[in-house]
């Protein structure tokens, strides 16, 4: 439902958006100048950034650990999430610094504002398979539970080492 509204304001707002550009170059910019689906996005990526972990902590490798190969599997998972929650949380962060004017736009940032205003899931974000009909408001949930996933399993093996990465089974 919000990606339908965010993509209903971005068509309404871009017959105004060409007016706000030049209304804004004449006189001195404010933040009631910015289109609504601007400020829309704006709090809706400041929201996404509140909502992701800041961080993943890498799971830490000693001579016995390395030799399970779930403990590597695991490894790279969490590296690999924790390299992507950089990313989109960069990615989330030049988005609201756009929005407030604190940063110019790219072609690239351009493309990443075109797809989040729509609720189009940004291609540069697709790292694994999610549902065609997930909208990105869905996919930030998910991924947020994903890096959180990652980080208890990281927690677990810090305290209590490879060991904690089996699944303990009920007899």
């Amino acid at each position: 439902m919000m990606g339908k509204m965010l993509k209903m304001q971005m068509l309404e707002d871009e017959d105004d958006l060409a007016y706000e550009t030049e209304k804004k170059e004449r006189t001195s910019s404010t933040a009631d100048a910015q289109p609504a689906w601007m400020r829309t996005l704006h709090t809706t990526a400041g929201n996404w950034l509140q909502l992701m972990p800041q961080t993943v902590n890498p799971l830490k490798r000693t001579v016995e650990n390395i030799k399970d190969p779930l403990f590597r599997f695991f490894e790279r998972e969490v590296k690999m999430g924790g390299k992507m929650l950089q990313e989109v949380r960069q990615d989330l962060s030049d988005v609201v610094q756009v929005c407030q004017g604190k940063k110019k736009q790219t072609n690239d940032l351009r493309t990443l504002i075109s797809d989040l205003v729509k609720g189009i899931l940004p291609r540069s974000w697709c790292r694994y398979t999610v549902p065609v009909s997930m909208t990105v408001i869905q996919w930030v949930a998910d991924f947020s539970e994903r890096i959180k996933q990652l980080q208890q399993i990281s927690q677990g093996a810090a305290s209590g080492g490879a060991k904690e990465l089996k699944v303990k089974h009920p007899h």
